[in-house]
């Protein structure tokens, strides 16, 4: 219950998939009330490649959804993905590797409540098929939208020179 998030968020997590089921989660952060939240996932069942996509918001209310269909995660070798979702304005973006292969604007995405909401990493429930198959590393919430630069810093940086300011 530290991770406390209203309106603008980012993620950055470095992945490597292998195997895994219908649509896996790298996590999902459900709102107090399980309707809503942000949520990171690779669609498809390949074990080759698959589309990621994030989103963002409220059951039955504005919901920002990031696809990163352009450019495919590929399998069997490490990725780094961050999003960022600013709020205020609807804008969300994904990046792949350092770059930014996904942007969308739904206008402004209703505030939301993450005091002492559930953090599932790797599944979002026992005996359901959205779990990951490969490994999970340095993840990181920032509760406020990362630059492009930043994202940039924490694709090339070691973890010494991980921006701080904002994070969780």
């Amino acid at each position: 219950n530290s991770i406390g998030v209203q309106g603008s968020f980012s993620s950055s997590v470095w992945v490597y998939m292998e195997n895994g089921s219908c649509n896996p989660r790298v996590y999902e952060l459900h709102e107090v009330l399980n309707c809503g939240g942000y949520t990171l996932i690779m669609n498809g069942t390949s074990n080759i490649a698959r589309d990621v996509t994030a989103g963002y918001g409220k059951c039955g209310g504005n919901y920002l959804t990031l696809s990163g269909n352009s450019k495919p995660v590929p399998a069997l070798s490490w990725h780094h993905i961050a999003t960022s979702m600013d709020g205020a304005n609807g804008v969300g973006k994904i990046y792949l590797d350092g770059e930014l292969i996904g942007t969308t604007y739904s206008g402004t995405v209703p505030q939301l409540n993450y005091y002492g909401a559930s953090l599932y990493i790797g599944n979002i429930a026992p005996y359901r098929c959205d779990w990951w198959g490969g490994k999970i590393d340095d993840l990181f919430f920032f509760n406020r939208a990362l630059t492009s630069c930043e994202v940039q810093q924490l694709y090339t940086a070691t973890s010494a020179s991980i921006p701080t300011s904002g994070s969780f």
